[in-house]
């Protein structure tokens, strides 16, 4: 802010025909930090040339009211549409729209005021520019003043006097030089200073400021008081001289009604106590209160009711008894979440109120009668083949409604349900709470929810009493006892034997499940198992109905079939060899198709005769339309990460064949977002997670964006039963440890100046791009990878760079002291440019190596991966982290070095498992390589913000979303 002009306020009288007070706002200049004179009016436009901040606080809302208080702003505002102009002296003629305008006024100088008084704003009373600021200052009342009136009797009629009370003083409005600012509240100013005058209408206020009283003549005493002062007189203090006066004292009868609070449908209990024809807000002080009777004859009588507080406070003992609080406003509530709560409260309690004589007059919703009846509820569930129905009968009083009839209420989040009499049933808080995902997931048909199988755990939670066997629809664990199938040649550690029964139960329940096992435990093995015993499940049963012979290998040829598994498996290309020498290796007897290379069958029905249907990814969505035709009893996908796009055509295709079972494979479940989740839920168990939209606002937004932490408990209970996931290091007690390590590498001064010079070109071009990150990802990938790459070493981006990488020299370093000591090494990259960089060095020093990129074919892949495993001389591997994050088994090495980190720390861990897995006698010591004051130490620093995500479903880690905030903190 301009440390020499500050933003002032000033009230201004309009006085054009019609009189009233408006807001403006001004600049001043200042000394110390005092205003002293204006300077500028406070336009939005000159504030703004003074590069003065007002939208960081409340001086915007209060610019807002002064532009819309305005007298010409009222003007415009409230012409006729196609009318003829008219001044705001004509518009004050018409009562309706002087009321509006009037309206207008009052609530938004109350907004002024209140917001001036919070933040200690200058505010000065028609200040001019020549005029010390400091001689037109307002200031704000401490004290609140309160109406008193005085009737006195004359003999021509009654003088009525109105006074103001501060503390105990009163003061006439006449000689106290008044200007009223807002009539309901009634706000004034006087001698500089603002005041709220209590209880009473300013208009009441106006004959005042002119006289000391008025004179009521006898003949139009009756209708004056009855039009003018009735009203007020039993909200203020009232004296009278003259007139006959009574005390009464009688007991108070209670009466309970009931208001909103500050939010929507709090319903709050309000007591008021009636003494004869008086009523007393409980929480109002005054002590009695007078009534003025007339007679037809004129004359006046004052009564004076006094209140009995001992009474009134015994009366209330029942609030505490209930569990009541008492607000500062002085009614009663419940400490509750639920809105409704004390006036159910109430409700249930009505007896105990009426015995001690309350009257309780309960509040109309929606011009409607709530119901107050007792309700009760009977709930059933039946099993229907692959669904439960659920069941439930509402008795409200003698009324009786299906449950069904609530749901579409409970999704919405609408309490209140309009029962066949008319009146209102509010449904209450635990019932929204309770059936919320029965309500969510389930459809209504009739008079019963029918909810599939694969949302069970909805139904188990609610604890529902059966009408039949449970057993038949959801078979568990401890229902069948399970024996590893003769196929199956492999002796099964015991969580494999478990991963296998697990598998095998969700075959008898007929729902997919996910394998989600840390690399390396043997997902392949287990799900072998399970096609085992579906295999022996379906016995021998041969066909013998073949017209002609069927050729089932190069050798064999029978007349009759075999009944086929008839299932299909797909997976990465680069894992066809290791899906096929697996099975041949632990399931021996199962006829395997690879279903790959430009000689494949294009005819389903040569496939149909096979256990075992062997494709890859691309494969299957090249072949969608021949594989369409099978109905398989197994699809299985492994690395299931591929069909992580819900967009993608392979997503689709999958999601179009047919199988009664689907199992899908994979150590990263969630890789960039929960919608990674969705899209294998999906394919296992179709709309187990409802449509995207739905899962993206109800679980996804929730918890990625506010950790939600209700989202990720009921996603918990949806997902739990069909992911199992275990890692290494809670199953494979005889694993060796591991040991991990971070080098940070500090960059010479010419690496450092190429990184920040990029680094700057990067922020200047994306953070001031006028179109959205997510349309510029193009751009965003180039530059972030930019980056990176010099991070590394500067020849990736210039070949012909002179430029020394400090990180080529540590690594350098440390793979010579490693090979030195007989060790293995494994060297990840994102790079193959960095690849190449590494595979000169270990050439010109003489170290024996083997690479492996995505560009090695499956000959080449296998030989790379012997040559490092058995060859001694074969010291180094060097692997593209893509390329080496699925199938290999490389327990040779004992080191594994992480030359760049990836968006994904979880790809990371792929790459660690290759040499950290079954099979490994000794310790493994991961090294990642960091080049400090870059990039690479924000990613690591984005890694562990992602990591929470994942970690709440099976323990995995995410990637960040290129968005402004993200991008911008990479490029700081």
């Amino acid at each position: 802010m301009d440390k020499n002009f500050v933003i002032v306020y000033g009230l201004r009288l309009f006085s054009g025909g019609v009189s009233f007070y408006y807001p403006e706002a001004h600049l001043a200049d200042t000394k110390n930090g005092i205003p002293e004179y204006l300077k500028k009016s406070g336009s939005y436009e000159v504030i703004e040339s003074y590069n003065i901040d007002y939208k960081n606080n409340d001086h915007d809302k209060l610019l807002k009211i002064c532009n819309e208080l305005n007298p010409i702003e009222i003007e415009n505002a409230f012409q006729k549409k196609n009318g003829k102009r008219q001044s705001l002296t004509q518009l004050f003629e018409v009562d309706i729209v002087k009321s509006s305008i009037r309206k207008k006024i009052d609530l938004g100088l109350q907004r002024f005021m209140e917001l001036i008084r919070q933040n200690n704003y200058p505010l000065y009373f028609e200040p001019e520019r020549k005029i010390h600021l400091d001689t037109c200052k307002i200031k704000f009342s401490p004290f609140t003043l309160f109406p008193q009136l005085k009737f006195e009797k004359t003999v021509t009629g009654t003088n009525y006097y109105f006074y103001l009370k501060l503390e105990d003083t009163l003061a006439s409005p006449h000689e106290m030089k008044i200007q009223l600012l807002t009539h309901n509240p009634s706000i004034i100013i006087q001698a500089k200073t603002i005041f709220y005058v209590e209880n009473i209408d300013g208009k009441k206020l106006l004959p005042f400021l002119e006289k000391s009283h008025i004179h009521i003549p006898s003949r139009i005493t009756h209708d004056y008081f009855t039009k003018f002062i009735k009203d007020i007189i039993a909200k203020v203090d009232v004296e009278v001289d003259g007139f006959e006066y009574e005390k009464i004292d009688v007991n108070p009868t209670p009466i309970l009604k009931f208001s909103s609070g500050f939010t929507e449908d709090n319903y709050e209990a309000i007591p008021v106590f009636q003494y004869n024809d008086t009523k007393f807000v409980y929480g109002d002080k005054q002590k009695y209160k007078v009534n003025i009777h007339i007679s037809e004859t004129n004359e006046i009588k004052v009564t004076q009711i006094n209140r009995n507080f001992e009474a009134e406070d015994k009366i209330l003992e029942i609030f505490e008894k209930l569990g009541f609080t008492k607000t500062a406003a002085y009614r009663f509530k419940l400490e509750s979440e639920d809105p409704f709560a004390s006036l159910m409260s109430i409700s249930k309690n009505e007896k105990s109120f009426t015995k001690n004589g309350w009257d309780i007059i309960y509040p109309e919703i929606n011009n409607k009668v709530i119901n107050i009846n007792e309700y009760s509820i009977k709930e059933a569930v039946t099993t229907v083949n692959d669904w439960f129905d659920v069941f439930a009968i509402i008795e409200i009083g003698d009324q009786m409604i299906a449950f069904a009839s609530l749901i579409s209420h409970i999704k919405k989040n609408n309490r209140l349900y309009v029962l066949n009499d008319g009146t209102i049933f509010i449904i209450p808080l635990e019932w929204m709470q309770r059936y919320e995902m029965l309500a969510r997931f389930g459809e209504v048909e009739g008079e019963k929810i029918r909810i599939s199988k694969s949302n069970y755990t909805i139904i188990d939670d609610l604890d529902l009493e059966y009408n039949g066997a449970r057993k038949k629809v959801i078979v568990s664990e401890d229902d069948f006892e399970f024996t590893l199938p003769s196929m199956i040649h492999a002796t099964l550690r015991p969580y494999q034997y478990n991963g296998a029964k697990w598998l095998v139960k969700h075959y008898k329940n007929g729902m997919g499940a996910c394998l989600a096992d840390d690399m390396g435990l043997g997902k392949t093995l287990q799900t072998l198992t399970l096609l085992c015993h579906v295999k022996e499940a379906m016995g021998s049963e041969v066909i013998t109905d073949q017209k002609s012979p069927m050729q089932l290998s190069l050798f064999d040829t029978y007349t009759t079939q075999r009944k086929a598994l008839q299932s299909m498996i797909v997976v990465p290309a680069s894992l066809i060899f290791n899906w096929e020498r697996e099975i041949k290796k632990f399931a021996p007897s199962f006829m395997v198709k690879v279903h790959t290379g430009s000689d494949r069958s294009k005819n389903a029905n040569a496939l149909i005769h096979f256990d075992i249907i062997l494709t890859s990814y691309p494969i299957a969505l090249k072949d969608s339309k021949i594989l369409e035709q099978i109905n398989f009893e197994y699809i299985i996908i492994d690395e299931a990460h591929y069909i992580k796009n819900r967009e993608s055509k392979i997503f689709k295709a999958l999601n179009a064949f047919t199988a009664k079972n689907k199992v899908s494979l994979s150590g990263t479940p969630i890789e960039n977002s929960l919608a990674d989740l969705w899209s294998q839920m999906q394919f296992i168990n179709p709309d187990i997670l409802l449509s995207y939209g739905q899962f993206k606002k109800m679980y996804q937004d929730p918890i990625e964006k506010e950790r939600d932490e209700k989202a990720i408990i009921e996603l918990k209970q949806l997902l739990h039963p069909f992911i199992l996931r275990r890692t290494k290091k809670e199953v494979l007690t005889d694993l060796p440890d591991t040991e991990e390590q971070i080098y940070y590498c500090d960059m010479e001064d010419d690496q450092r100046k190429l990184v920040e010079a990029e680094k700057s070109k990067a922020r200047n071009t994306l953070l001031n791009a006028t179109e959205d990150i997510e349309h510029s990802k193009i751009h965003v990938f180039n530059a972030l990878m930019r980056l990176r790459q010099l991070s590394n070493h500067p020849k990736l981006v210039d070949a012909q760079s002179e430029v020394s990488s400090c990180k080529y020299t540590e690594v350098t370093n440390t793979i010579d002291t490693l090979v030195k000591g007989e060790n293995k090494v494994l060297i990840f990259s994102t790079f193959l440019g960095q690849l190449e960089i590494y595979k000169t060095y270990l050439e010109s020093n003489n170290i024996g190596y083997s690479i492996l990129t995505g560009a090695h074919n499956a000959k080449q892949r296998a030989k790379a991966v012997d040559d490092f495993q058995n060859e001694e001389s074969c010291k180094v591997m060097l692997i593209s982290i893509t390329a080496g994050n699925t199938g290999l088994n490389l327990t040779a090495a004992n080191y594994v070095i992480l030359l760049d980190p990836w968006w994904n720390p979880f790809i990371e861990e792929q790459a660690k498992g290759r040499a950290h897995r079954i099979g490994q006698l000794r310790q493994v010591t991961f090294i990642k390589f960091i080049t400090k004051d870059t990039i690479e130490e924000k990613i690591l620093s984005l890694q562990e913000r992602k990591l929470k995500l994942s970690m709440d479903f099976m323990d995995e880690r995410g990637m960040p979303e290129f968005d402004k905030e993200t991008l911008g903190y990479l490029l700081s």
